[in-house]
């Protein structure tokens, strides 16, 4: 939690902020916390990673994350899993399009059960980005969307940041 807080700090100040080693937290990934906030903690920490092009290291924490998983894991936790696995696959191999809109799709299906909004906005947006959501899906982003921008509950430590597709 307070590497993803270092990291929104330095983020809400305009200065660079430097992710934490992912040797630091490799245990951290092994703990079974599944409320929203550890997950967003968790997302904000993958994003410095992935912005910093560390993607092996991403990686390994989101395998170990997948080893402690349970049939009892929150829907949450499996989805946002499933959804790093994805965009993981995108940037590693972008070109195998059907494997990431399957791990993306198990990811949304797992999200709306969770009922978290933010989430499923954010997988839809990446099937979006590799031309997979479906007219009904994109339909279902706009109207989450529309509706996260006007609600507090949003102040998720990820909020703004998108997927991108390079």
């Amino acid at each position: 939690m307070h590497a993803a807080i270092d990291l929104d700090v330095a983020w809400a100040r305009g200065t660079a902020a430097v992710p934490v080693a992912p040797d630091r937290l490799v245990e951290v990934w092994r703990l079974p916390y599944d409320d929203p906030s550890c997950v967003a903690a968790r997302d904000r920490v993958f994003e410095a990673w992935l912005e910093a092009g560390l993607f092996q290291d991403i990686g390994s924490a989101n395998s170990t994350l997948g080893e402690s998983l349970t049939d009892t894991s929150a829907q949450l936790t499996q989805g946002d899993h499933r959804l790093w696995s994805a965009r993981l696959a995108l940037h590693e191999d972008g070109t195998d399009r059907a494997k990431v809109e399957a791990m993306a799709r198990d990811a949304l299906e797992r999200l709306r059960l969770s009922r978290a909004s933010w989430w499923v906005v954010q997988a839809i947006e990446l099937l979006t980005v590799i031309g997979a959501a479906s007219v009904e899906e994109r339909a279902e982003h706009d109207v989450l969307a529309e509706r996260l921008r006007g609600a507090d509950e949003v102040a998720s430590p990820v909020q703004g940041r998108r997927i991108r597709s390079d």
